[in-house]
């Protein structure tokens, strides 16, 4: 398999992208051959940011890798790696791609008006799934009665009886409103309606706890939608034969509560349009999940069911797979990670493809891989790869033009982004082992001793379908390792420290501390979930200088944070700092999640060695 060699130019009106001091960024594809890649970096390198992209275009499996960095080896007789491949422009990552004509379909939406909206039910039945196992199993079904409890003009919402005391006036406002008023038209003229199946004018929700019962122990399910409710040729209980979905009826009023309704009533529109196209394969999940998730933005109420998804993909890049061909293998199941991957990558091209990209997706009788690039006109390995080149220099605070979507480095919402996470390579750490989820990838920064050739080997198992890319960034990025421990802990509060040294040999300007629990594979509930961010006075009120100097090591005063943080998940810190010609980067410490037996005990992140400080005491940060 080949990797990408793109390698920067200019084209007339767009400059070629680059650093502050205008020099253009490289790119390169390196061949890997019998999962093995092994190339020469000559001594002019040195000075230059080196990124290697380190990728398994294999969509199922765990796969062993490794990165290393040598001395130059006399004869050993390398390749320069100017030398290994061809030249691509690599302005053609911002370049919107040119769909063949057998990729264009008809744009015209064909929408199933609803029937004028009538008298609703007073009273309903429901077959709800609550018990594990087969779904095409009849004895997992229970009949749930439930009350009418709001009607809009589109919208009917009926409460299990069970659970009447649960939900709040508040609740029912938020549902119809936000229905009516943003969620219905907003989609209907981008993707159009839901099919009207029980032709009774209006979408019906359905509240109830019961619908979280048959998932796996600890998994927590706030709504779905069942493609199957759409069929009228399915008996009951495998069908409601209504256009319909379910929520927890724990939800509360708010924003988050108003964007999964319109991320389940985004399933059913989507699944709406391929029946019109006779389409009789469900989507696959990982493309379905990504294109509900693109609906929430054309919404635009809330980031609150993306933020800590696209955060746990950032956090771990080589366990996040775009596509999740199986997602009830132990440690898949609604993983965040994989969530906000598959999201991302296909943000990535609806924005390259443009508007009609979504609808495409969903009225071309395909489903997953092949719906995906018929439906954007390029081969799956081919739009992977330019998706992890853009990560790769967001994620380094390259300049792209962005339009309204977040940055890497931005906040998405409020929830601080950290641009993905890279491993680093150098004289202190040089060999790197990592292992590889299928369609995911390693981001590795390599860093060169000045004036010195160094030696790179990269060994994947071939059965991941490994891909290479390899860029030259003109200019250092800084370099700030960060340790942080457990001073003490506290059955309210726990006292940190944080450690950082600069290893770039560059002066560099601390930016922003933020952390959050790692969530890739947990199942916290969205509620318990919040990131954490200090910066400007509060940030520089830790260490004695807002600066850091080449080769400096500093320690902050101690800080306080609750305690829980540190016993619900592994806790994950970000350091982001910047030099004075723009150039960012961003460095990562976790800590795992425990209780500590006593006050002294502490958890190394790094390893680096403990400067004395003297601190008047600990500090608490102040609630996010």
């Amino acid at each position: 398999m080949l990797g990408t060699i793109l390698m920067g130019g200019a084209v007339e009106g767009q400059p070629a992208p680059g650093v502050p001091g205008g020099q253009a960024i490289e790119a390169f594809e390196v061949p890997i051959r019998a999962g093995v890649a092994t190339f020469e970096l000559p001594p002019e390198f040195s000075d230059h940011e080196v990124v290697l992209i380190v990728s398994a275009l294999a969509t199922e499996g765990t796969f062993a890798a490794r990165c290393s960095l040598s001395p130059d080896q006399e004869g050993a007789g390398l390749l320069d790696l100017r030398s290994m491949g061809a030249e691509i422009p690599i302005e053609d990552l911002a370049r919107p791609i040119a769909l063949s004509p057998s990729a264009l379909i008809d744009e015209t939406l064909r929408n199933n008006r609803p029937a004028e909206p009538g008298h609703p039910m007073l009273r309903r039945g429901f077959s709800v799934r609550v018990r594990p196992g087969d779904p095409r199993s009849p004895s997992h079904y229970d009949l749930v009665d439930a009350r009418l409890r709001a009607v809009g003009e589109r919208i009917q919402v009926f409460v299990d009886d069970d659970d009447l005391a649960l939900v709040g006036d508040d609740v029912l406002r938020t549902l119809v409103t936000s229905f009516d008023r943003r969620i219905h038209p907003r989609l209907e003229t981008r993707i159009g309606t839901a099919l009207d199946v029980d032709r009774d004018g209006r979408f019906t929700v359905l509240l109830s706890r019961r619908i979280s019962l048959p998932f796996p122990q600890g998994s927590h399910v706030d709504g779905y939608f069942r493609a199957s409710d759409l069929d009228h040729d399915l008996p009951r209980p495998l069908s409601n034969r209504a256009d319909m979905i379910y929520l927890n009826a724990e939800l509360q009023a708010g924003p988050y509560l108003e964007t999964v309704l319109a991320h389940e009533y985004a399933h059913a529109v989507l699944e709406s349009r391929r029946r019109e196209q006779g389409g009789s394969l469900l989507e696959e999940s990982w493309l379905d999940e990504a294109m509900a998730h693109l609906c929430e933005e054309i919404v635009g109420q809330s980031t609150s069911n993306l933020d800590y998804r696209v955060s746990a993909f950032l956090s771990e890049p080589n366990r996040s797979c775009v596509i999740v061909e199986n997602e009830h293998r132990p440690g898949r199941f609604r993983s965040h990670g994989n969530r906000g991957a598959s999201y991302l990558f296909l943000r990535w091209c609806a924005e390259t493809i443009g508007d009609a990209f979504l609808l495409r997706l969903c009225t071309q009788g395909e489903v997953g891989i092949a719906n995906l690039e018929r439906a954007a006109g390029l081969p799956f390995h081919e739009l992977y790869r330019r998706w992890t080149i853009t990560n790769a220099l967001e994620s380094l605070g390259i300049p792209r033009d962005c339009g309204e979507r977040f940055h890497l480095l931005g906040t998405l919402g409020d929830w601080p982004m950290g641009g993905v996470r890279f491993a680093v390579v150098d004289e202190e750490t040089p060999e790197q082992f990592f292992s590889l989820e299928g369609t995911s990838s390693q981001y590795l920064r390599l860093s060169l001793s000045s004036g010195t050739s160094r030696h790179v080997a990269v060994h994947c198992d071939p059965a991941a379908l490994p891909q290479l890319t390899v860029l030259l960034v003109p200019q250092k990025h800084p370099h700030v390792a960060i340790d942080v421990v457990v001073k003490e802990y506290g059955p309210e509060l726990s006292t940190l420290v944080a450690r950082i040294e600069e290893r770039a040999g560059l002066s560099t300007a601390l930016e922003q501390l933020s952390w959050e629990p790692g969530v890739s594979a947990a199942t916290l509930p969205r509620s318990s979930l919040a990131a954490w961010m200090l910066h400007g006075d509060a940030l520089h009120s830790l260490f004695p200088q807002k600066n850091i100097a080449p080769g400096e090591r500093l320690t902050s005063l101690p800080f306080s944070i609750p305690s829980d943080q540190l016993s619900s998940a592994p806790l994950i810190f970000r350091l982001t700092s910047r030099t004075n010609d723009g150039n960012r980067s961003v460095s990562w410490a976790e800590l795992s999640p425990q209780t500590p037996p006593g006050p002294t005990h502490a958890l190394r992140s790094a390893s680096l060695e403990r400067p004395r400080v003297s601190s008047p005491g600990p500090r608490t940060l102040p609630p996010p």
